[in-house]
């Protein structure tokens, strides 16, 4: 870690200890340099009150300073995006929700704004360990909101009731952007985005997929590559060499940790296909015609909400069905973004943070 790297992680953790202003925890994945993490950091900054909130960071390395941060309680606990209510590891490990219920216990009223859940139908049907310290958890919430009606359906039946609440991404709406948005470029010149990486199945012959995928592209437009986090850049190097393109067809984008500059430099697309949820979505966000691979449950859930899970893709890849989608965003680009269901879910998810905390 380079020296202004670890000045900006005390900065960071010293904020997060110690500031007085600052009542409202916002926890999940954050400071792992994954756009489709940060990016529910930046939501969540979005829509909370202003000042108040102080997002989760990873613990110090200084012995004296990590016991200060560990200890420090706060009125509320803000449960943010990504898949964090589950029932954990096959041994029965789930540290997310431990120090969840830390925070409880020490007198933290707890809210989920957006909330991906993922129990097993086992876990549920069979009243799991970790199910059931969800559901007392959250029974005692302000306000239970989650992604879709998969998650809101999961929660039902352990007997909670949540409301969806829709992906947290979508209070990054910017009407702004998307409706200035104007593609670059000219005819083969122009940007067609495109994120590879991890797969959680047969990552060789994905990969195989993908390449076949990009050349066909290629064919047509530059491929500007988006790379969700770092581990994914040799997925993508690989993807692109397999696909024989020029390297003068092609470029890769690293931006892991900020939600708006990757929005600007997605916006600049013609179109978008991605393996990572968040940053199709983020497209989607940016008024950009994308469509997703579909690798696990969560990607349904942020699609069902915004009316686009006819834009999913399965995995194992079927290249000429994905190639037809990808030629049917491009043909009728109005099919394949949801500006104003994304913009009504923007406006409802701040509405319903100012009530949580209207007199708080």
């Amino acid at each position: 870690m380079t020296i202004s790297n670890k000045i900006k992680r005390f900065t960071e953790v010293a904020s997060y200890t110690f500031d007085p202003r600052q009542d409202i925890e916002l926890f999940g994945m954050y400071g792992h340099a994954n756009i489709g993490d940060e990016a529910m950091r930046d939501a969540g900054l979005a829509i909370l009150p202003k000042g108040r909130v102080a997002p989760v960071v990873p613990e110090s390395g200084i012995a004296w300073l990590r016991t200060k941060q560990v200890n420090r309680n706060r009125r509320f606990l803000v449960i943010g995006g990504g898949t964090l209510i589950h029932g954990g590891s096959a041994e029965g490990h789930n540290p997310w929700l431990d120090y969840i219920e830390n925070r409880v216990v020490a007198g933290a009223k707890i809210t989920t704004f957006g909330t991906g859940v993922a129990f097993t139908d086992d876990q549920v049907s069979n009243g799991s360990s970790s199910a059931l310290r969800w559901k007392k958890m959250l029974d005692r919430a302000q306000f239970v909101g989650v992604r879709g009606p998969r998650s809101q359906k999961t929660l039902s039946d352990l007997g909670v009731q949540a409301q969806v609440f829709g992906d947290a991404v979508f209070s990054l709406f910017d009407p702004t952007l998307t409706t200035n948005r104007t593609p670059i470029g000219q005819g083969p010149d122009r940007i067609f985005g495109l994120n590879l990486g991890r797969c959680h199945q047969d990552q060789d012959r994905f990969n195989a997929s993908m390449a076949r995928i990009a050349e066909t592209i290629g064919q047509d437009f530059r491929i500007r590559v988006f790379v969700a986090r770092p581990h994914d850049l040799p997925i993508a190097k690989t993807v692109m060499k397999l696909s024989g393109l020029a390297s003068d067809r092609f470029e890769f984008v690293c931006t892991y940790i900020d939600a708006r500059q990757y929005m600007k430099q997605v916006a600049e697309c013609v179109a978008f296909t991605g393996i990572k949820m968040h940053t199709s979505g983020l497209a989607m966000v940016a008024g950009v015609p994308a469509t997703l691979c579909s690798y696990r449950d969560k990607c349904r859930d942020f699609a069902i909400p915004i009316g686009m899970e006819h834009a999913l893709y399965e995995l194992p890849v079927d290249e000429n069905h994905v190639l037809k989608l990808i030629e049917d965003s491009l043909k009728k680009p109005e099919d394949f973004t949801a500006i104003s269901k994304i913009a009504e879910f923007a406006a409802s998810q701040r509405q319903a943070a100012a009530q949580v905390f209207l007199d708080a």
